[in-house]
This record gives C-alpha cells, structure tokens and sequence, in this order.
C-alpha cells in the first residue's frame, strides 16, 4: 500500500517540527524570568521583613529604659 501525502502537508508538518521547539524554548525561558522575579520579588519582602523588625527592636530597646525610668520617679 503506497500512501503519498500532499505537498502542502508535507510542507505544513515539517514548518511545525521546526516551529515547536522555538516556542517550547521561548515558554521555558518565560516560566524560568517568573521564577526569577517572584524570587527576587520575596528576597525583597523578606528584607522588608527584617528591616521593620529591627526597627522595631530598636524602639523598644529605645522607650523600655525612658519607662522604667520614669515610672521609678
């Protein structure tokens, strides 16, 4: 059984094949910046984090002697 495909399928199916994998790479190369920035985005929040709670220690370590000292008197 000979089966011979029309030069137009031929033609469609091997644009394909070389189509595909440019934009198999391209979505990977998207997915891989998203992880990248949503890391960069969290080291950031974390960062935040830790500033405001130093800040935060900072002022309590500031007012809690002024408050003993001013309750004593």
């Amino acid at each position: 059984m000979k089966l011979e495909l029309p030069v137009a399928a031929v033609k469609s199916s091997n644009e394909a094949n070389r189509e595909i994998p440019k934009a198999i790479d391209f979505q990977n190369k998207v997915t891989i910046a998203s992880i990248d920035s949503s890391c960069r985005g969290l080291k950031t929040y974390h960062d935040n984090i830790d500033s405001l709670a130093n800040l935060n220690r900072t002022i309590v370590e500031n007012l809690v002697p002024n408050l003993s000292s001013a309750i004593s008197k």
